[in-house]
Order: C-alpha cells, then sequence, then structure tokens
C-alpha cells in the first residue's frame, strides 16, 4: 500500500469521528430543545469523541512529522518525483543529541584539563590532592608529591617565541607521563609548573629514584621546528605526613625544596621533611 492511501485512511480516522460529533451535538441540541432539559449524558457523548479525536489528532501529527512525511519523502526520491534526498526528523534529533553529549564533554574537559598539555588543570589536581590526602588519613597510608619546574624556560619564549615554548611543554610532558605508573597523577598548575601525585607509594626513596630516571631523560635535547635544545627540571618533592599533614604544607615544602633546586643551578632534586633536606643532584 502507497504511503499516500495510508496517510489518507489516517485522515479519515480523523474525519469520521468528527462527523460522529458533530451529529451527536445535533441531536443533542435537538433533544435539548424539544424537551426543554439538558441531558448529561449526551454531553457526555458528545465531549468523548471530541476529546478522542484531540488526543489522536496530537498521535498523528507527531507520527505524520517525525516517520510518516520521512517515508513519503524517501517514496518521492526513489520514485523520481524530488532530486534531494529527505533527512528524517528523528535523525536530526539523534544528530542534535550527539552534538549535545560531544559539547558537554567538551565542557567537562576544559573543566578538569589543560587545554595546551591535556593533563589535569590546577582545580583538578589540587582536588585529586585532597582526595589523597582524605584517604591516606584515613587508611594509614604514605604517599608523595612532587613539584616540577622546567628550567630557564623564559629564556626559550623569549628566544624562540611562545609557541616554540608551548611545544617544549608538551614534549616535556609527554616525557613525563612515560615513566609514570597508571596510578600516579600529574596535573599543570600554572607555566611551566607541574604537580605529580605518586599513589600508595610506602617508600618515598622510590619516589626520588623514579623522578631521577625522568630528570635524566631530558638530558636529550628536545628539536622543535629545526633547533635543538635541552631544557632540564627543577623538583621539590614532600611526602605525607612527614612533609606536609594538609594540602597547603605538602605544596609549602614541596615548593621550598624545588626552589632549593633553582638556587643552586637547577637540574636536580630535593626531598623536603620538616626536619631533613637530601639532594639529588647531576
Amino acid at each position: 500500500m502507497k504511503f499516500r492511501t495510508f496517510n489518507t485512511l489516517i485522515t479519515a480516522g480523523i474525519v469520521v469521528p468528527a462527523i460522529a460529533s458533530f451529529y451527536v451535538l445535533y441531536s443533542s441540541l435537538h433533544y435539548t430543545y424539544v424537551h426543554k432539559d439538558i441531558d448529561p449524558v449526551w454531553w457526555l457523548h458528545f465531549l468523548m469523541p471530541l476529546l478522542l479525536i484531540l488526543l489522536f489528532a496530537v498521535a498523528y501529527y507527531l507520527f505524520h512529522h517525525l516517520v510518516l512525511k520521512p517515508l513519503l519523502l524517501l517514496d518521492a526520491y526513489v520514485i523520481g518525483e524530488v532530486k534531494d534526498i529527505p533527512h528524517s526528523r528523528i535523525a536530526e534529533i539523534e544528530e542534535l543529541s550527539q552534538q549535545v553529549e560531544k559539547q558537554i564533554k567538551t565542557l567537562q574537559e576544559l573543566a578538569y584539563f589543560d587545554s595546551l598539555t591535556r593533563v589535569q588543570n590546577r582545580r583538578s589536581i589540587e582536588r585529586s590532592l585532597d582526595m589523597a590526602l582524605a584517604s591516606a588519613k584515613r587508611d594509614g597510608n604514605v604517599f608523595s608529591i612532587a613539584l616540577i619546574d622546567l628550567d630557564n624556560f623564559k629564556t626559550v619564549n623569549d628566544t624562540y617565541g611562545h609557541e616554540c615554548g608551548d611545544h617544549l611543554l608538551c614534549g616535556m610532558v609527554k616525557r613525563i607521563k612515560s615513566h609514570l605508573r597508571e596510578v600516579d597523577q600529574i596535573g599543570r598548575l600554572g607555566g611551566d609548573e607541574f604537580l605529580i601525585i605518586f599513589h600508595h607509594e610506602e617508600h618515598p626513596q622510590n619516589v626520588v629514584h623514579a623522578l631521577e630516571r625522568i630528570r635524566k631523560l631530558f638530558e636529550e635535547p628536545f628539536v622543535i621546528d629545526g633547533v635543538s635544545m635541552i631544557s632540564t627540571l627543577s623538583i621539590g618533592v614532600a611526602t605525607f605526613p612527614d612533609g606536609g599533614y594538609n594540602r597547603q604544607e605538602l605544596l609549602k615544602y614541596a615548593d621550598e625544596a624545588m626552589y632549593q633546586v633553582k638556587r643552586q643551578g637547577g637540574n636536580g632534586i630535593v626531598q623536603e621533611h620538616i626536619a631533613s633536606t637530601a639532594l639529588i643532584a647531576s
């Protein structure tokens, strides 16, 4: 059966009840005029078909615009009556839903990840640090953090431009992540400063050894736009609970350790505790 015939039958499904309702209305009015009395049953008979027509009309409108009309256009396209391929409203709704989902994903990435290096942003990594602290206090675990700063990064920006500096930061993150465990987290605090959280590491010295392996990676030059450059790391380490019992204390001790490396010329690691300091430098 052609879709047009089906469309005609559906339309008749509205017209016939409408005629029946008008007939009931005429009979009701005639009864009222003759007997000078209003019979509620007659009005109920009249209103029920009208309600059914309304519900049927709404259902038909949605069915016609979302399903039947696209099928009719597709049929016309197949037999050559139209040249353009028709688009289904359902397909449009699905496409819109996919676009909204993509936008939500983009917003989530902007909220939690750094747009340049694709690691966690400051807000996200600090929240992860708070969660690590809460877990360590509850379970009595030990974990460490490391603040990492790229030596002479300002000189790279001033000499080769900020685009080159951006490429250097991305290369830096790639090298660091290649030597991190899956459980560890890295985030960008801003500029060329990054924070690493080493989860579930009971021996802080293992963290220092892992960072030393990362530091040695930066003895190999970066090649950016044909320019070869070496950019080393200054790293400060703090361990919970000896190096701080909250986020502010941990970051403070790690920051002090990192700037101790800076004052000694960079390219090194300082493990800062409340009562002890150990230096590993090249």
